[in-house]
């Protein structure tokens, strides 16, 4: 499905919450090619507390928001804001892999630089809502960063603004 030149390799990654999360490389010792978000269609989500200001969708919602987003983030060659989707189906979504760190190692190992970190993704965040997407879980953990040109990447735009919340609110 993935039109590789071999079989690929799933590294499992991580699996907070409902999804897993996979490193996909041709072989052990190879550079990974794509981060894949694997839905566990059994598992049943708790929805949030009233007043909160996201949903959390049907898988299949969460899937396509987060390939939308995908879309929309990385479109511009001036500056992308996420890794480009590669991938999908109903219940996955392949995405290229960017060997950044999450800027929540940089807050943790220095925590004297977080206003100069708040500044730089408060920037980022605006170029985000200047191409019309707002990021539901918008956290230092869902931001990775290129040390050598300090571009801002975003990953994770599974939630959804909630029913009642709009670009006027």
């Amino acid at each position: 499905h993935l039109n590789l030149p071999g079989y690929p390799l799933f590294i499992l990654r991580g699996a907070r919450g409902y999804d897993s999360t996979y490193l996909v490389s041709l072989t052990t010792n190879s550079k990974p090619i794509g981060v894949l978000r694997l839905i566990n269609l059994r598992a049943q989500r708790k929805e949030p507390d009233v007043g909160m200001p996201y949903t959390i969708g049907t898988p299949q919602e969460r899937l396509d928001r987060e390939w939308i987003a995908y879309h929309q983030a990385s479109a511009s060659s001036a500056l992308k804001l996420s890794p480009s989707p590669l991938w999908r189906r109903h219940d996955a979504l392949l995405c290229e892999y960017l060997p950044y760190p999450a800027l929540q190692n940089e807050l943790e190992q220095h925590p004297e630089r977080a206003w100069a970190l708040l500044a730089r993704t408060a920037k980022a965040i605006a170029e985000l809502h200047q191409r019309g997407l707002t990021h539901m879980d918008v956290s230092l953990a869902n931001m990775l960063e290129d040390k050598e040109t300090g571009n801002i990447y975003f990953i994770d735009f599974e939630y959804s603004p909630a029913r009642n919340i709009n670009s006027a609110t």
